[in-house]
């Protein structure tokens, strides 16, 4: 969308009464709440067919399996060549080494003095030496009902309702195994 002009650094927004229209990011009705991003409250999401759009977060087609999540299915991964891009997650260039996730290699880590939260190197100078703490250092694994791969505490409420179990010894993880949580705090709000 930048390459039209007039539209570089404004976002669609709606306001109080569902008026759409674009502003720049940094409008003061923006930032003050008055008026919310035109797609507060949705999802991307695409049918079985591949057709690609938007839907509000408690769209019961999703509990049905008719219209799935944007990148289910997929893992962002790197190739040799430092590319970076988006594949199926039982895409055959795993097994052969050609592509690995971008996470691989990688762990998040905290900076003590700013509070900043970021994925480096695990063969960094810093993380090795502890001066960046890894934010994992304190967490398990454990698979959810659905099968999927998280990282939580060990007094994680969930372990005994049973939702959640203990993996002893974790296989690899890969992005696509994490849980896959709807952000729709902002539909907490509706216009």
């Amino acid at each position: 969308m930048s390459g039209y002009p007039g539209i570089k650094g404004r976002c669609p927004v709606k306001d109080k009464f569902g008026n759409n229209f674009s502003v720049f990011k940094n409008d003061p009705r923006l930032l003050s709440g008055e008026l919310i991003t035109a797609f507060s409250g949705m999802v991307t999401v695409h049918d079985t067919p591949g057709n690609f759009f938007n839907v509000k977060c408690g769209d019961p087609r999703l509990l049905t399996g008719e219209i799935v999540y944007m990148n289910t299915g997929k893992v962002s991964v790197i190739d040799k060549n430092g590319n970076t891009f988006r594949v199926n997650t039982d895409d055959y260039r795993f097994k052969t080494g050609e592509i690995t996730s971008i996470n691989s290699g990688r762990t998040d880590v905290i900076d003590v003095i700013t509070h900043r939260t970021f994925k480096i190197s695990t063969n960094d100078e810093k993380f090795l030496s502890g001066e960046y703490p890894s934010m994992r250092k304190k967490q398990v694994s454990a698979m959810t009902m659905e099968g999927l791969i998280i990282s939580v505490s060990p007094k994680d409420d969930r372990f005994k309702s049973g939702e959640i179990k203990l993996i002893p010894n974790p296989p690899e993880r890969r992005n696509y195994a994490r849980a896959h949580e709807l952000n729709c705090n902002s539909a907490a709000n509706p216009v």
